[in-house]
Formats: structure tokens, sequence, C-alpha cells
């Protein structure tokens, strides 16, 4: 017993003889605390592949098939059915329609609104291209004017390929303005921010509840400012549109 107690003693002892005694810590001068404001983020979020969820899988881009070069935005509606802009397929053949993840669907067919007139950009600016067959991807909804509230200076987000990227635009940049008394096929959104470009073309123009209200066609300057982006009213064609995707479906049920 008194073995044991004298190993424990020995122990201690060792252990206190052992410990550094550490020197008393010098004062530190108070650092200065920086204020960081945090930068704003740009008009326009870039959907890089693979990095990021892209929250639009339903919008993808219409290349030419042999070397894959851009030439605008498709919206997925259906399956098998993409809503563009008229002047992006207009006069090309062998043309792609290349998903969010990557994956290709041959064109089958481009149906052009009756009233469309070749080379006249924003005037009856809107098409249907038929996939070769249809998409894994959800498409997206089309605008109700009979449920939906439409109204001036509501916020839209647009969705396309401008500069050859994917991207969305952020709060803030886009907001309705209306359409067109005498050209009621036209809706005009005001760039409060930035503008759509090249590469947008036939994309989405979304509400906030992220219905479609709007294929992107043009935008008009002034005196080298632009001040308007014009789009293919989904609220005007809706008839024509439905009366194709009842056609397509009616055929592929015939298949």
């Amino acid at each position: 017993m008194l073995l044991k107690i004298g190993y424990v003693l020995a122990s201690i002892l060792c252990l206190s003889s052992c410990t550094a005694t550490k020197p008393n810590p010098q004062p530190q001068k108070p650092q200065k605390i920086v204020e960081v404001t945090p930068k704003p983020p740009g008009p326009f979020t870039y959907l890089l592949r693979d990095l990021w969820p892209d929250p639009y899988q339903f919008v993808g881009s219409v290349n030419y098939s042999e070397n894959n070069t851009l030439i605008g935005t498709g919206v997925l509606i259906t399956p098998s059915l993409v809503l563009t802009a008229a002047h992006v397929p207009e006069g090309r053949e062998d043309l792609v329609w290349i998903e969010a993840d990557g994956d290709k669907i041959c064109v089958e067919e481009v149906i052009y609104h009756p009233e469309h007139l070749p080379g006249f950009y924003g005037l009856h600016d809107i098409a249907i291209i038929v996939l070769e067959h249809e998409s894994d991807e959800f498409p997206v909804e089309l605008i109700d004017s009979e449920q939906d509230s439409i109204r001036k200076r509501m916020p839209l987000t647009t969705v396309g390929h401008g500069h050859g990227i994917k991207r969305h635009s952020n709060p803030g940049v886009f907001w309705y303005y209306g359409r067109l008394v005498s050209n009621p096929q036209f809706m005009i959104m005001l760039p409060l921010k930035a503008s759509i470009w090249f590469g947008d073309s036939g994309g989405a123009v979304l509400t906030k509840e992220n219905k479609l209200i709007g294929i992107m066609s043009y935008f008009s300057t002034t005196d080298g400012v632009i001040f308007e982006n014009g789009c293919a009213s989904v609220e005007y064609y809706k008839d024509w549109i439905e009366g194709i995707k009842n056609e397509k479906l009616l055929e592929r049920m015939d298949k």
C-alpha cells in the first residue's frame, strides 16, 4: 500500500517538474476593425455547367449540328417542342437542341408562325422547333392571363445565352412595361441595369413564379444607348402555341 502511494506521489512530483512555466503574455495592440461593404451582384448570373445546379433546365440552346456553333436560345414547352424566336432557326439547316446537361437532340422540323415575314425581326418573331425525340427535362409552364396577374412594372427574369454563355438576370434588372396597342404581339420590358444581347434571342422571359410570359426577340437603341427590349408575347400567341401542341400530340399518338 505504501509503495503504491509513493509511486503516485513520485509521478505527481515528476509531472510538476517537467511542466514548463509559461511567460506572461504580452499585451496585444487592439486590432482595427475594417468594415467591408459586400460587392453587389452583377446584372446576370452565369450558369456554368457542372459548377452548381441550374434552376432553368427547360432553357437550352439552338446550335449547328456540325460544329456546335451557337445560334440562339430555346425554351422547352413540351417534352418534344421548343419555343424560340423565328429568326434563330430561319434559313438554317442541320440544327440541334442542346439541353442544360449537354445532351443533344436533332431538330426534326421548324414551324413558323403563319404571319411571320422572313427577315423582319420582331414581326411575329416566334417559331416552334419539333425535336426528333422527347427530352427528359420538365417543360416550362406558360402564362395564363385568366389566372395569373400581369401588371406594369412587375419584375421579370430572363434566361438565355447572351455572349455565348447561359445566364439568368438577377432581381431588379428587368421589369414589365406592357404590350403595344397597335402591335399587341410585342411585349416590351425595360432594362434597368443591363440589356439582352446576341445569343439571348429565343430565350425565356419569366414571371417571379417562373411562368413563361415572353420570348426574347430584339433590343432597340437610340444614339447608341439601349432603351427597350422587345419580346414575343406568349399571352398573345397562346392559342397558336396550344394548337401546335395538340396537333403534335395527336401525331405522336398515331405513330
